[in-house]
């Protein structure tokens, strides 16, 4: 183990006493902009979740984003989380067995891969109530690349043929008020988000470069990772009616768009704009 390694060990464990305090009656969010996370973005989800030995769900609805892990051999497991894996159920199917699960868990770990494929798999289901209840109970919710982009309520799809990106209300609805993008800086998209806003101008955007994550807990955003997270939202009093914050790894900004993550009022995850 190196000198670097030890110091990162040893103020992981200092600020893990701080997050534990500050989340101690409220859920807490992680947001990743996907690609390889480096340890520091999987060692903060454990810090958030409060225990080592919780048990964690990961929801994969997209069976063709890689090979399905076994729960021993995923990299929750192998920060001490007891693991479930749950591949979303068949649209229209039953979901009394996923609503049974998250009520045991700690933690949830939502999937990427086509954001196409989260929709079909848990929309009319009772995903964001169990959610809910998971962050009511002081969990964690963590959703990496496109399972970023659907813990919102208004999403970005981009359709593989057709009209260009638009924005639709097909997410969970755990952070209304904003729209996540990940992959941001990689794959160019600030030229496709400023546009969507204005057809929305009372939605912030965010953008959210890969090993990147924006943790939202107790009134705060904090970012953590090689990249940052950007924010844009729609202002005639700043240059070109855009305000922008950029914000880079170890920045902490005051938090009111979604920082106490609550319950969607709309039941079986339908929501309206």
């Amino acid at each position: 183990m190196t000198r670097r390694t030890v110091h990162v060990r040893r103020a992981a464990l200092l600020l893990f006493g701080a997050l534990a305090a500050a989340a101690a009656d409220r859920g807490s969010l992680m947001l990743s902009g996907g690609g390889v996370l480096g340890p520091e973005i999987l060692l903060r989800f454990q810090q958030l979740a409060r225990n080592a030995n919780a048990s964690a769900v990961i929801l994969i609805a997209d069976a063709d984003c890689g090979v399905m892990p076994t729960p021993g051999n995923t990299f929750l497991s192998k920060l001490g989380f007891g693991v479930t894996i749950l591949p979303g159920p068949q649209p229209g199917g039953d979901d009394s067995e996923l609503v049974r699960i998250l009520e045991d868990a700690r933690a949830v770990w939502i999937a990427g891969g086509d954001p196409e494929a989260l929709i079909a798999a848990y929309s009319g289901t009772r995903l964001a109530d169990a959610l809910g209840r998971l962050l009511d109970r002081g969990g964690v919710v963590a959703g990496d690349s496109a399972g970023a982009g659907y813990l919102a309520r208004v999403m970005i799809r981009r359709p593989a043929s057709g009209p260009g990106p638009r924005l639709d209300v097909s997410g969970l609805g755990l952070l209304p008020g904003i729209v996540i993008d990940p992959h941001f800086t990689a794959r160019g998209r600030a030229a496709e988000l400023l546009p969507l806003l204005r057809t929305r101008p009372e939605l912030a955007g965010m953008g959210i470069d890969e090993n990147t994550a924006a943790l939202i807990y107790d009134g705060t955003l904090e970012v953590v990772g090689g990249g940052s997270v950007i924010q844009y939202r729609l202002d005639a009093r700043s240059p070109g009616g855009v305000a922008v914050d950029t914000w880079r790894s170890g920045t902490r900004v005051p938090w009111s768009g979604g920082g106490r993550a609550h319950r969607p009022k709309e039941s079986h995850g339908r929501h309206l704009p």
